[in-house]
């Protein structure tokens, strides 16, 4: 994992700590990490990222918008998450799911070890149980056979590195992590996104979405907040924009077809849009490659 060095204040500790990018690896720090460039069945599945982290004293990490799905479960010692507002203890039994866009830190406490178990998809990833993941919080999980997952990946990784091997070891990470996010309490409007998901060119309003969830347009909103962290009409947005950073990604169509592929009439309002979400307009974010500004 590489990232910018900087000292630490006591006062970026206390005082909105995810509202910039910095990054300490701690003592001794130890990063055990897999790539797409390494294993290409990752990018297949849409992930970014596998790792066991061996996190040392001093460690912190910082980020306003982490621009991805994951998944981050304790092994063994401890450490802290700020979430919502506040730091919370992430110890083993622990599970932070962390959904793209999110504003995340997190710091040791101690000084003991605090290894971590971490899966990270792409924030285009189109599959329905990341998709689902809901909004930042903290569930109880073993990460456990998630970390044997791992270890038998990276061995294979430092061994025979066999490319079928591999791909199954790396579904069965995959596996592993969503069945974390499987145990967290079902969302109530997951059907709803689910349709959202499928037809983001359609001409989605809080009546047509109250109609679908089987609620009235104030229930709805009340559900959505507490499930997601924000407005019907923005987790619209918000799965949009997904599907359109992938079209951006992935294909050659122009910036209005995109626009009009997820349900916007014109280049200019699309731009917008995806500029709100994604701190650049889509021309830039095609020519960076889906890397986001820190």
């Amino acid at each position: 994992m590489a990232g910018n060095d900087r000292s630490l204040s006591e006062n970026d500790m206390t005082d909105s700590p995810a509202s910039h990018y910095a990054f300490r690896p701690g003592v001794g720090a130890v990063f055990r990490q897999m790539h797409p460039w390494d294993l290409h069945s990752l990018a297949a599945r849409g992930m970014l990222r596998i790792s066991l982290d061996d996190r040392g004293s001093g460690y912190w990490f910082s980020h306003p918008d982490i621009g991805h799905w994951a998944v981050h479960a304790t092994v063994s010692g401890r450490g802290e998450v700020y979430m919502d507002g506040a730091w919370r203890v992430s110890r083993p039994g622990v599970v932070d799911l962390i959904p793209a866009g999110a504003s995340i830190a997190s710091r040791a406490v101690s000084d003991r070890r605090w290894k971590v178990a971490l899966v990270l998809w792409r924030h285009n990833c189109m599959d329905p149980v990341v998709r689902a993941m809901g909004p930042t919080r903290q569930i109880p999980g073993d990460a456990k056979p998630l970390q044997r997952a791992i270890e038998d990946l990276r061995h294979e990784q430092m061994a025979a590195c066999d490319p079928a091997v591999t791909a199954a070891q790396v579904a069965l990470v995959d596996a592993q992590a969503k069945r974390l996010i499987r145990g967290a309490p079902t969302m109530r409007l997951a059907e709803l996104w689910a349709r959202v998901d499928a037809d983001p060119a359609a001409p989605w309003n809080a009546e047509r979405m109250a109609e679908i969830a089987n609620m009235s347009e104030h229930h709805l909103w009340a559900v959505c907040k507490a499930e997601s962290g924000q407005s019907p009409m923005r987790q619209v947005c918000a799965l949009r924009m997904q599907h359109a950073a992938g079209l951006l990604l992935e294909s050659d169509m122009n910036v209005a077809d995109v626009g009009r592929a997820v349900g916007y009439p014109d280049a200019p309002s699309f731009t917008k849009a995806f500029r709100r979400l994604y701190r650049m307009p889509p021309v830039e974010y095609r020519r960076r490659g889906g890397q986001t500004v820190s």
